[in-house]
């Protein structure tokens, strides 16, 4: 793998800032967003679970890509093809539940179950949906001086570059945008993969330390209709394959909290020889 050119020019930025407030449902595109102790404010706090209490995602259920969710001041609607509209309350108080992710158990509380009929009727399978309070602490690492998170797989925020989406786009019939790969930030004006060999940065006046690359699955086959066609994870894996894993993007963690904002200006502080690891 060569490393390409890692000094960030003066017009690195943020173009672009996510959340996904239900895990594996659309996103929201946000101009601003506070980086709270899990992520940014209301990013994955919500997520839908089987009967045995395992996370669903896009992974066993693609349809989930059509799920849109939009923010109002009392709480969600969300909307999906086919289906009313349906609307919860942010921060539910409902029954405690035991859900599961990557064997990993999670305190969550479920939604009314209006809330799961609508889910269940939309996927055709018994789910419920969950949220999680701030009460539940997840943590990447031990709990002493671990990472917090939310409802993430196991990060609290990630980014990737428009500048290496562009350059796979060339190797795709069908070029994708950034929404394939879920990222909460999307950075301007750096070279192509010069974000894999990234230690540390700086957005606005915020640190964080660049963790690992992101090893990529299925789901970023799925299209926007919902159907998964399997070609963007084997055109990145024919150049992008790093033993058993195809990497794309950043996960990031940091100790700061605050503001971010579409525009900031990134700092690269540290970089290194080689590209990071892959998680």
């Amino acid at each position: 793998m060569t490393n390409p050119d890692i000094q960030a020019p003066p017009d690195l930025h943020v173009s672009g800032l996510w959340i996904y407030p239900l895990k594996s449902a659309a996103g929201i595109a946000v101009s601003t967003s506070t980086l709270t102790d899990r992520g940014l404010v209301q990013d994955r706090r919500w997520m839908l679970i089987d009967s045995q209490g395992e996370a669903i995602t896009q992974r066993e259920a693609p349809t989930l890509r059509l799920v849109t969710p939009v923010l109002h001041a009392s709480g969600l609607t969300f909307t999906a093809p086919g289906m009313g509209q349906l609307t919860v309350e942010q921060a539910p108080d409902g029954a405690p539940v035991q859900a599961t992710m990557w064997k990993h158990p999670i305190a969550v509380v479920a939604a009314p179950t209006s809330a799961s009929d609508w889910f269940s009727a939309y996927l055709h399978r018994q789910c419920t949906l969950v949220y999680q309070p701030d009460s539940s602490h997840r943590f990447r690492g031990p709990p002493v001086n671990g990472t917090r998170l939310n409802l993430s797989d196991g990060n609290p925020v990630h980014l990737i570059s428009e500048a290496s989406l562009a350059d796979l786009n060339t190797r795709l019939t069908a070029p994708v945008d950034a929404r394939r790969f879920r990222p909460n930030i999307v950075v301007r004006g750096t070279a192509a993969y010069a974000e894999d060999y990234w230690r540390r940065i700086r957005i606005g006046g915020i640190e964080f330390k660049v963790v690992e690359s992101c090893g990529r699955c299925s789901i970023i086959n799925v299209d926007e209709q919902g159907r998964g066609t399997g070609t963007v994870l084997k055109a990145l894996a024919s150049y992008r394959r790093w033993g058993n894993a195809v990497p794309f993007g950043q996960h990031l963690e940091y100790q700061q909290h605050g503001r971010l904002g579409v525009g900031d200006r990134i700092e690269v502080l540290e970089t290194g020889d080689t590209p990071n690891p892959t998680g």
